[in-house]
Formats: C-alpha cells, structure tokens, sequence
C-alpha cells in the first residue's frame, strides 16, 4: 500500500495588504492676476519691445508650470498685444510660435492666443495677413482644441488664393480640411463649408470630387433649413401684424407707445 501523505495545518492564509491607491497629487492654488506685470510691460515696450516680452516670458514661465490657466492666458494674450500694438508683424509671429512650443504650454493658452490674433486679420495688408494666417495655421497644426479655429483661417486663406486667380489652389486648400468631424462647430457652419468646397470643385470642373463631397451632406439639413426660414418668416410677420386691439385704444401723441397710461 502507498504510504499515507503527512498533512500540515497551515492555519489562516495572511491577510491581503491594500493596493496603492495613487500618488495624491497637491491641489492647484488659485488664479493670480499679473495686472500689474502687464501694465509695467505696456510702459516699457515704448522704448524697448524685446526687453517688456523678456518680463512677461518669465512671469508666464511661472505661471505655467503652476498650471494657472487664467495667469498663463492674460500673459499670453499681453504679449501678443504688445506686438500687434507696436506693428512689429514679424515679432508677432515669432511670438506666437514661441509661446505655443513652450514646454507644457496650457492649451487654454494657445486657443485664447490664436483668437486673438486672429481679429487682426481684417486690419492688415494682404502679405501681411496671409503671413500671419499660415503662422495660426501651422501653430495649431494636429491640436483638437483649435481645429475650428483653423478651419476658419483655411477658409480666409482659401478666398484669398480665389481672389488672386488661383482657384485651384484655393480648392487643394479647402480639401485638406474636413469639417465634417469638428465637434465644435454647428451643423450650419459645416454645411456652408462643405458647399465651399464643392463650390470649388465645379469652378475646375473636378466634378468627381464634387459628388464625393456632395455625399457628406444630407438631405435633410435643407429641409431643417427652410423650416427654419419659415419660422422665422412666420416670426416677423407677427411681429409686424398690427395690433387687433389698437383702434380700441385711445392714443396719445406725447405717449411712447401711442397709448394713454402708458
């Protein structure tokens, strides 16, 4: 016969010790307003641009690696209006470029920054401008958070290279964005930019890529359309009917409304 194993009592196995739940990481203080600091900016770029930009790049250093996203946007958005202030176009767009290669820049940052350069655009020359559309361009080139934002520039870019003649590049242009994955833009704003496009198409007779493009719109966003025309047609002219109780109402010509009491 096979000989009897010997059996051990091992007792209760230990109890299991807790997995780590992560490293806590400190809470973000709050904003800190460099008012001042821009302030004192705006009184030295009178006499030396680089030596204001130089202060502020310091300050928005901090302020950054603190993740202060209020702090970080006003020093970004200072900065760019000292360049536009001082119409040194060239210094603009390296600044631009600079903040936004910054190590760990917020991306609250960039998209204020590229806002508000983006309202120069209607104030400058035309070399100018299209200078400072491809500097947004390619600044917010591959980031998500400023896709509309660069689909608007393309646009700008696009009626800029029609209007010089060369449709076909205004066509290649408009054809490398698409819109139709933007979710921060409306459904009427996608519609108007994909029409563009296909608008494009036809003007160099590429009607291939106009019927694939065509096929991004549905249908029933014109129907939604015209609703929306009807009611606000509708709208109007019930705002414009006269009232049904006027001719009961006494007027008075001193009377803001035509009414006595009023």
């Amino acid at each position: 016969a096979a000989p009897a194993l010997a059996t051990h009592s091992l007792g209760p196995p230990p109890p299991l010790m807790p997995l780590p739940t992560g490293i806590e990481t400190p809470a973000k203080g709050p904003s800190v307003s460099y008012a001042q600091q821009v302030a004192e900016a705006k009184a030295l770029a009178s006499t030396s641009l680089d030596g204001a930009l130089q202060n502020l790049l310091s300050h928005e250093k901090t302020a950054r690696l603190a993740a202060d996203v209020g702090g970080t946007t006003e020093l970004v958005k200072a900065m760019v209006s000292l360049c536009y202030d001082a119409k040194d176009w060239d210094k603009l767009n390296e600044t631009i470029v600079l903040l936004s290669k910054r190590r760990a820049q917020l991306k609250q940052a960039v998209t204020a920054m590229v806002q508000q350069a983006s309202t120069y655009l209607d104030e400058l020359a035309e070399a100018r401008k299209l200078s400072l559309i491809e500097t947004l361009r390619n600044v917010s080139e591959g980031k998500m958070y400023v896709e509309v934002e660069r689909a608007r520039l393309t646009r700008i870019l696009a009626g800029m290279q029609e209007a010089t003649g060369d449709v076909e590049a205004a066509r290649k242009t408009m054809q490398d964005t698409v819109v139709e994955t933007l979710g921060g833009m409306d459904k009427r704003e996608k519609t108007d930019f994909i029409l563009e496009q296909i608008r494009l198409c036809l003007e160099v007779k590429d009607f291939i890529r106009a019927n694939i493009v065509a096929k991004k719109i549905q249908t029933k966003t014109f129907k939604e359309r015209r609703e929306e025309t009807r009611r606000g047609e509708k709208r109007r002219e019930e705002l414009q009917r006269p009232c049904l109780f006027a001719p009961l109402c006494p007027r008075d010509a001193a009377s803001p409304f035509g009414l006595v009491g009023s």
